[in-house]
């Protein structure tokens, strides 16, 4: 199956403008552009020149301040194909590409083709895809962190320009929807990380790194757990009740009586109210 979904377009712009070549890829896919034979890197040319992209399943390369030397064949190259377009400069702004495309509207995704089954006959079945991680080359791992403090997931990308989007839960983390404060993204080359800070007990759940179509969820836990990985309970902690008092209101009354005189002890330790062998800070103590 070809890489390629579409045929990458010839692209014409003004002297000193900025235009773009597009094409769209199969889910996932890295591509790498050239200039002529040169492939384009950032060792080889300066990003105030050529800036590559990733949208979706679209892969970009940004042709910045035009001159005539920039002129000439340019091809992308994926998985051994490769196809190529000219840049051109015209004078008329109404015939250079982004105006084109501005006039045709948002730019839609073609459905790529689905491989066929081999041989006749043969009966359909739904099989639930496992995640597509090609576009990471480390993924993310789940955490265990501490209440009030901060964690990082971390990953590598495969392609030092793909973007990577950070989600919690089915949310995407940004700026419109969660504080600096809380989530802080960062993006150094081809590594990527989530920052999460002053965490607390709502920040807990499912985090996922998605990709074009590659995604890893990880989680995010605190506290104590087993050596299996699952949270620690009370029987693993070894810890007696007192017994179940609801519906008792003399006992209740008794225990939480108890409790508070224990709080007005200004000890900085006292007994659980529920638990015979746990002992937790007082709330109301106050360092002589």
């Amino acid at each position: 199956m070809s890489p390629f979904v579409g045929k990458m377009d010839a692209v014409a712009g003004l002297a000193g403008d900025i235009e773009v070549f597009m094409v769209q890829v199969q889910p996932a896919t890295h591509v790498s552009w050239y200039k002529g034979s040169k492939k384009i890197t950032k060792q080889e040319f300066s990003i105030l020149k050529y800036e590559e992209r990733w949208s979706g399943n679209f892969r970009e390369l940004i042709v910045k301040n035009i001159s005539q030397g920039d002129c000439g064949d340019y091809s992308v190259e994926a998985r051994g194909a490769k196809q190529s377009a000219k840049l051109s400069i015209v004078k008329d702004k109404n015939q250079t590409t982004s105006a084109l495309r501005s006039k045709a509207g948002p730019r839609k995704e073609i459905a790529p083709t689905a491989a066929k089954a081999v041989g006749r006959g043969a009966p359909k079945m739904m099989v639930t895809a496992a995640e597509n991680t090609d576009a990471f080359a480390t993924c993310p791992k789940s955490i265990n962190g501490k209440d009030a403090g901060i964690e990082v997931f971390e990953c590598v990308m495969n392609d030092a320009s793909a973007e990577c989007k950070w989600f919690k839960g089915s949310q995407e983390i940004n700026s419109a929807n969660f504080s600096i404060l809380k989530y802080e993204t960062v993006a150094n080359g081809a590594n990527r990380k989530l920052i999460v800070k002053n965490i607390r007990r709502q920040d807990v759940g499912e985090y996922s790194a998605k990709s074009g179509e590659s995604k890893v969820t990880v989680k995010l836990t605190v506290g104590a757990q087993s050596s299996s990985g699952s949270a620690l309970t009370v029987g693993d902690l070894g810890l007696k009740r007192r017994g179940s008092f609801a519906g008792d209101r003399s006992k209740e009354s008794a225990i939480l009586a108890a409790l508070e005189k224990a709080k007005a002890s200004n000890k900085k330790w006292i007994r659980h109210p529920n638990y015979l062998n746990l002992w937790i800070m007082n709330p109301d103590y106050v360092a002589a």
